[in-house]
């Protein structure tokens, strides 16, 4: 009994109590004897002082939970372990080694899972995986190491652990995991939930606030989606589908979330305060009782987790495709398009770079893992390599002590740096800026492009000038562009004015519109001739700025002493051309005189130029070497030619 001689709690040679409590016979305990079984019960305190100073940050909800999944042991087959099994005891030894062996020296372990009674304990089933449970504490720990409840059939182990902070109203579970391997290398993974009413938060009704104005957003984008969609004939797009497909999911992840966080009560809590009401052991039965509904709390926890993690995964889904599709929006300006198009330019490069790239990855990923693998914990599993690769071409090397690397180490360093760091690397870096270098190129050309908010500023105007001029919108100027670009000639303001996919009030109004266009952009829209009126303008205006700075002019009087400069310079250009006229003239008749000296008639070389269509130079050297017999013959035999002869002076004799 408790508290007897080589019985007592802690004391040698302690093992295990049995005792009659509350009607269970029979009852075992070996990890806390003294509470699961009859004693001498002490008189309680005056008082119980339970404050600690670590609870006023985190408390944890009852005992840790310790769980083992065992495997069933079955014979080695390997010749070397029967051949050690099977050495007999040695009478020189000293006791108990020279006694008979109760059981084999080693043993294996199978692939099927152990369901006995393990130290008395039978397993518990969670997640359909039989386990041996203990709650935590200094001396269950001692005991697991005196009795060896973890030994070579242990095949996976976790640590569960429920942890209240008051301050922030919080439920946390902890899970530590640890997965034993047949070659006894153990591998630890961890997971942490927490759990918080969002009901009874503070900040609760803002949430709910900006929930519902979120929501009615997305409902009047839907709407607009669909009469684009539907009203819009023959303008569908993928881009527009897309458009209201993503509305669509964000009215969902929203309606979901709102009703889930309106409606949801407080469930994990009664959970948590029903496992609270079990931890009284008094013996086996209450403690399966007891890791039962541990269990059971920790499955709820964990599907409440997951249903937060599916509906996290969903908002992080939707929020990618907002920001890819808010990239592919911003490609409607040249300037901040650079990086759609830029992504856009470099794709097919990419993809094919990627083919090998990916291939030669992997490969190496896979060279580490086996070459290295055991001997290195960032290489240790394929996937633990391919993660430490990718960190690798980040910059982050798990370089390691000299002396603990071999040569295939080194080797596949050397390999790495050059082939995948340095090499593929900077060819990714270089497709991307090569791409990026032609994208500017094509922006710089474009001349109808000015600073995102000045265009946004102009089409704020423009908005405002379609209401109060009546202006048509961009999609009918566009339709009357595309529709009249065959002809290829310059936009006037007499072709607005008279279009059927426009409708301006008249030609000033068509007028006002292309003068507002040029005063934006510039003279970049204006055509040749309107480009040599404009410059004729500013040359006005240049003159009459001069003109009033040289003589000291007022502003009414400008625009009658410009007229009068204007007269005066074509008076002198007229002058300028009769001048000119006269000279040519006169270096046409000496041209004839000395045509006259040099023996050929000036009127003669000059039909010969006109009606025969002669170069002068070949005329006269025609009339210089022919005799006049054949030259007479030749006037007289041309009968049309006779009667414009005899007018110029020449005829058939001469």
């Amino acid at each position: 009994a408790c508290g007897a001689p080589g019985g007592a709690c802690g004391a040698p040679g302690g093992a295990f109590c049995t005792g009659d409590v509350d009607g269970i016979a029979d009852v075992t305990d070996i990890f806390g004897p003294c509470q699961a079984a009859a004693g001498v019960v002490e008189e309680p305190p005056e008082v119980y002082n339970r404050l600690k100073p670590l609870s006023l940050m985190a408390s944890a909800i009852g005992r840790p939970l310790v769980c083992q999944a065992r495997r069933v042991p079955r014979e080695c087959k390997s010749h070397l372990a029967k051949e050690y099994n099977a050495q007999k005891p040695n009478p020189q030894y000293k006791a108990p080694l020279n006694a008979p062996k109760s059981s084999e020296i080693l043993r294996c372990r199978s692939q099927e899972l152990d369901t006995s009674e393990h130290l008395g304990y039978p397993p518990a089933l969670f997640d359909g995986t039989p386990y041996y449970c203990i709650f935590l504490s200094e001396h269950v720990l001692a005991m697991i190491k005196e009795l060896e409840w973890l030994d070579d059939m242990t095949s996976y182990v976790f640590l569960a652990n429920l942890i209240y902070t008051p301050n922030s109203n919080t439920i946390t579970m902890t899970r530590i995991n640890f997965d034993v391997a047949d070659s006894g290398r153990i591998r630890s993974t961890y997971a942490v939930d927490t759990n918080r009413v969002l009901n009874e938060s503070p900040i609760y009704g803002m949430w709910r606030v900006l929930m519902v104005a979120l929501f009615v957003c997305v409902l009047i984008r839907i709407a607009h989606g669909l009469r684009m969609y539907y009203c819009a004939e023959g303008r569908r797009s993928l881009g527009k589908s897309l458009d209201l497909g993503l509305s669509c999911a964000y009215a969902l992840v929203c309606g979901i979330s709102f009703v889930r966080r309106q409606s949801a009560r407080d469930e994990i809590t009664d959970v948590v305060l029903g496992l609270v009401a079990c931890f009284t052991p008094a013996g086996q039965q209450t403690i399966s009782v007891t890791v039962a509904t541990y269990f059971r709390t920790l499955d709820f926890m964990a599907s409440v987790a997951q249903r937060e993690e599916v509906m996290k995964l969903l908002a992080y889904a939707v929020v990618l495709i907002s920001i890819c599709r808010i990239i592919a929006y911003m490609s409607v300006h040249p300037r901040i398009s650079l990086i759609a198009n830029t992504i856009s330019q470099a794709a097919d490069d990419m993809f094919h770079f990627m083919i090998v790239f990916i291939f030669v990855f992997l490969t190496f990923a896979w060279l580490a893992f086996w070459s290295f693998g055991p001997d290195k914990d960032e290489f240790q599993t394929y996937m633990a390599a391919v993660n430490s690769c990718f960190q690798m071409l980040t910059g982050s090397f798990p370089w390691g002590d000299e002396a603990s690397e071999g040569l295939m180490q080194k080797v596949w360093w050397g390999l790495y740096l050059f082939l995948v760091y340095f090499i593929s690397v900077q060819l990714v870096f270089a497709i991307i800026i090569e791409a990026f270098l032609r994208v500017r190129k094509e922006v710089k050309k474009s001349t109808a492009t000015c600073n995102v908010f000045f265009d946004l500023a102009f089409l704020v105007i423009m908005k405002y000038k379609r209401v109060t001029h009546g202006w048509p919108s961009h999609d009918d100027l566009l339709q009357h562009v595309d529709v009249t670009n065959v002809v290829h000639s310059d936009l006037t303001a007499q072709e607005l004015a008279s279009s059927r996919f426009v409708h301006f009030a008249g030609a000033r109004a068509a007028e006002d519109f292309l003068l507002f266009y040029h005063k934006y952009l510039g003279s970049v829209v204006l055509g040749e001739k309107a480009k040599e009126a404009v410059s004729s303008k500013h040359k006005m205006a240049e003159a009459a700025a001069y003109t009033v700075k040289l003589f000291k002019l007022k502003d009414h009087e400008v625009e009658q002493v410009v007229g009068h400069i204007v007269t005066c310079q074509r008076v002198w250009r007229t002058c300028l051309a009769l001048r000119q006229a006269s000279a040519a003239k006169r270096v046409i008749e000496r041209r004839r005189q000395r045509l006259y000296y040099q023996g050929v008639p000036p009127n003669l070389t000059d039909y010969f130029v006109n009606l025969l269509g002669m170069q002068p130079r070949v005329a006269h050297a025609y009339l210089k070497n022919t005799p006049c017999e054949a030259l007479s013959d030749l006037l007289c035999a041309i009968k049309a030619d006779t009667s414009a002869a005899v007018q110029d002076g020449i005829s058939c004799s001469a």
